[in-house]
């Protein structure tokens, strides 16, 4: 992905974005795009861009990346993904208890500190997504997300496909056979349904407020 594209697609203004990088050894394993945005009721963070190198998955790498975007001012957090793993850990790391690792950096400093209990993605809030999801990607500053198609059981009175339940129609049509092998693991509580052709899942979790 060129500069350009990935400025395009990922990020919002400078002052709105965040990256969190991941290095073991000085290698970079994995790294975070997020930018935030004002929206009726408060402000997200959205998850543009997720990657961990595959060597190095199913290690908690991603939960601590995407743990240390969470800030007490930030009301929701939300992604857009094909990948059952992405979507499992925003809503782990969402207000989860973490203490972030030393090799999780933000490009600039980052401390480490903890902060609240995340939610299970079975028992992810569906009546706020559907309640919320307009609203938050309405004034979205990310391109992809400017004229989206909600589609699911969720978001449609007729759904298009009946095995979708929260799903946005992305029009990246990427290979879906590593996802789909892992959705298997979850198939029976799994509550986002189906993935379809030029879909990703379409994940907004509620953050409470610090008292």
């Amino acid at each position: 992905m060129s500069v350009a594209k990935l400025q395009l697609q990922c990020l919002g203004s400078p002052a709105d974005s965040m990256l969190v990088t991941c290095h073991e050894n000085d290698v970079l394993v994995g790294h975070v795009f997020a930018t935030t945005w004002t929206y009726e009721g408060g402000q997200v963070c959205w998850v543009t861009q997720l990657v961990v190198s595959s060597g190095h998955r199913q290690r908690g790498i991603a939960t601590v990346m995407l743990g240390s975007l969470n800030q007490d001012h930030h009301t929701a957090f939300g992604l857009a993904s094909s990948h059952p793993a992405a979507c499992l850990a925003l809503c782990k790391s969402a207000r989860a208890l973490i203490f972030l690792f030393f090799y999780c950096q933000f490009v600039t400093k980052l401390s480490s500190r903890s902060t609240r209990i995340g939610v299970s993605i079975q028992h992810i809030d569906l009546a706020f997504m559907k309640s919320n999801a307009i609203k938050v990607l309405g004034p979205t500053p990310v391109e992809y997300l400017k004229s989206p198609c909600l589609r699911g059981t969720l978001f449609e009175d007729q759904p298009m496909d009946p095995t979708a339940i929260s799903s946005i129609f992305t029009e990246f049509y990427v290979d879906h056979q590593e996802p789909l092998e892992v959705l298997k693991k979850y198939e029976s509580t799994w509550p986002l349904g189906a993935l379809l052709d030029g879909h990703e899942f379409f994940v907004l979790v509620k953050l409470e407020a610090s008292p």
